[in-house]
């Protein structure tokens, strides 16, 4: 089997890292005998070429997770996966959404406009599964009128055995978002101000620190807070395109697990660790933060992005760090549950997967030897 794995790759550690655990988790529980082609969602904007291409060469589209239901290019009017309502129904293979997120910011309308509900309601019509990531995302699809399914996020299930990073003692982890920053609401040097006495509480402890940026911009802000600190030489700052590589991500997902516990500003800065079993602070920034901490009963340890930082988390990281060992447990006994619904629900898509025939297209759309291609075929005026 041939599937097309439409995700955000190499721009967002978590993104990246997510699409290796939806991979391993068709394998496991929908086909073994697959052979997967990746494809970056931020670069693919499909057209009928594009759509010739997918249904000579693709038996599934898998699309996820990570945030997707984002209103993206077009002023708003699509969203991230770029396929035309003009053109879904003339995609010959079924299409699976895996645990996507609604991801808009605070800032931003929940209303989603109305090009993207069409759009995503034909996908859904023609969809083998249409599922969403268990933070919310839900609640947030119903109030636009569509209805999905509830699955956890890929990221859960990326514990594995991965190397123990040369840390040098034990250390926490902090990871800081430097990107959309005024949809985040970030106030750049009270941020610093305030995870620098985060990290003085931390080294307190006997601990190091290991900045962890997953995007780009990320960098600057890791490398600011450093500059900043009092303890340097106790500070390392992870190489962002090493996280963001193949070749790496067993590496950089090695210093999750080892770590006693995260402080982060994303949601795979919390969904990557509980997976592991290792608790995390919430520095809360987007709707969907401070939903998953109370869905995994982390809630006690998730402070908002205005609060006065210094004041806020210390505290709640010496509540967190009293309770290691209780709150582990409780996180990995939820990602086992998690895991038991996520293989029902792949084995079941794939008894009704093979109930059905391959899609075939209209006989006017006909792909004949002649070479009349789809693209020349379809008179439909591309629209959202």
């Amino acid at each position: 089997m041939k599937i097309w794995h439409i995700y955000a790759r190499h721009y967002n550690f978590g993104d990246h890292a997510l699409g290796l655990a939806a991979r391993n988790l068709f394998r496991q529980y929908f086909a073994s005998n697959v052979i997967f082609e990746t494809v970056d969602t931020h670069k693919l904007w499909i057209d009928s070429r594009k759509v010739d291409e997918i249904n000579r060469d693709a038996d599934f589209i898998l699309v996820g997770g990570g945030g997707l239901i984002h209103t993206f290019g077009l002023g708003g009017r699509a969203w991230m996966l770029h396929l035309p309502t003009s053109l879904v129904a003339h995609i010959a293979p079924r299409i699976g959404v895996f645990g996507v997120g609604f991801n808009q910011f605070r800032t931003e309308s929940q209303r989603l406009r109305p090009s993207v509900c069409r759009n995503l309601s034909a996908i859904q019509k023609q969809a083998l599964f249409f599922s969403v990531r268990n933070d919310e995302s839900k609640a947030c699809l119903t109030q636009n009128g569509i209805m999905a399914d509830e699955i956890a996020d890929p990221g859960f299930f990326l514990d594995g055995n991965y190397p123990e990073p040369k840390v040098g003692r034990p250390y926490a982890i902090v990871q800081l978002a430097f990107d959309s920053v005024a949809d985040r609401g970030v106030d750049r040097d009270r941020l610093i101000t305030g995870v620098n006495a985060l990290i003085d509480h931390i080294i307190a402890r006997g601990l190091k620190v290991v900045l962890a940026p997953h995007c780009k911009p990320d960098i600057e802000i890791s490398n600011a807070v450093r500059a900043a600190s009092r303890h340097r030489d106790d500070i390392h700052v992870w190489d962002y395109y090493e996280s963001i590589s193949d070749d790496w991500l067993p590496h950089q997902l090695g210093y999750y697990k080892y770590a006693e516990f995260v402080a982060g500003m994303r949601g795979h800065a919390q969904i990557i660790p509980a997976g592991m079993g290792v608790p995390f602070l919430t520095l809360a920034n987007h709707r969907k933060h401070r939903d998953l901490a109370i869905r995994l009963g982390m809630s006690d340890y998730c402070v908002e992005i205005g609060d006065d930082l210094a004041v806020e988390l210390p505290p709640r990281m010496d509540a967190l760090l009293a309770r290691r060992k209780e709150l582990s447990s409780s996180l990995l006994a939820q990602t086992t549950t998690m895991r038991e619904n996520i293989a029902a629900y792949l084995q079941d898509a794939r008894i009704r997967f093979d109930r059905l025939p391959r899609m075939t297209l209209p006989t006017h759309y006909h792909l004949g030897r002649k070479g009349r291609s789809l693209r020349r075929r379809i008179t439909d005026k591309i629209r959202y």
